[in-house]
């Protein structure tokens, strides 16, 4: 696996720059990226005030966190919800809240074929209504189906877990990874890994990850620490 140069894609909402760090594999093509650092919380908040933004403000970065109850390997929608923040930038180069959604129910999860190469111990295509996204213009037809995993941790997430607050142990957590759909785009898409998940005694430490699939029951938190670069429906094909 090759490692690719570190590279600033953006401003950050902490007072360092960010990187984005990329490891991919010349056989396949898949990257792995980690995304625009966030504000040294844990993503699960809504962030600025959204008041001087008018609908026609486009979208620069959006964040992803949640909850998802696995069983037998398998999303469970009853017991899952995920939050959704769009976020663009203000004139002073800082990051304002465009539209949060909290708690969106899922309306199908289905287990899907991970990217090779990527260490993933569940990987799934889940899918929102669009009843669900009313409202945020940001929201289009591209950001209600995308494919989410949980993983090995990245030791490249340890410098945002710190910045964060967490003062557990990081190595009971998971990796939280995440791609795009790429129906309908022209590029190809990548896969990030932004964030950590973890189950209740995963984040108090009481519960070891395990190291191949598949994950063991229990709802995981899902907790962003990066910003994920947003995909304009200008780009569909």
């Amino acid at each position: 696996m090759t490692r690719h140069p570190l590279i600033l894609v953006g401003p950050t909402l902490a007072l360092m720059a960010a990187l984005v760090a990329c490891a991919g594999s010349k056989e396949d093509g898949v990257s792995l990226d980690t995304g625009l650092e966030a504000d040294g919380d844990t993503g699960a908040d809504d962030t600025g005030d959204t008041d001087d933004w008018e609908p026609g403000e486009e979208a620069e970065y959006w964040r992803l966190g949640g909850a998802l109850g696995v069983s037998g390997g398998d999303v469970l929608t009853d017991t899952s919800s995920l939050d959704l923040t769009f976020l663009g930038t203000d004139d002073d180069g800082g990051q304002q809240t465009l539209c949060h959604l909290s708690e969106v129910a899922l309306v199908r999860a289905k287990v899907a074929t991970p990217p090779e190469d990527v260490p993933l111990y569940g990987w799934w295509s889940l899918s929102l209504s669009e009843e669900s996204v009313e409202g945020c213009g940001w929201a289009w037809s591209h950001y209600l189906d995308f494919e989410v995993g949980i993983g090995a941790m990245d030791p490249r997430l340890l410098p945002g877990l710190e910045v964060s607050g967490f003062d557990g142990d990081p190595d009971t957590l998971y990796g939280l990874y995440v791609r795009e759909q790429p129906a309908g785009l022209a590029a190809e898409v990548p896969v990030f890994v932004f964030g950590v998940a973890g189950t209740p005694g995963n984040w108090s430490g009481d519960q070891d990850p395990v190291a191949e699939a598949p994950l063991p029951d229990g709802t995981y938190t899902l907790e962003a620490l990066h910003l994920l670069p947003y995909t304009p429906e200008a780009t569909r094909r």
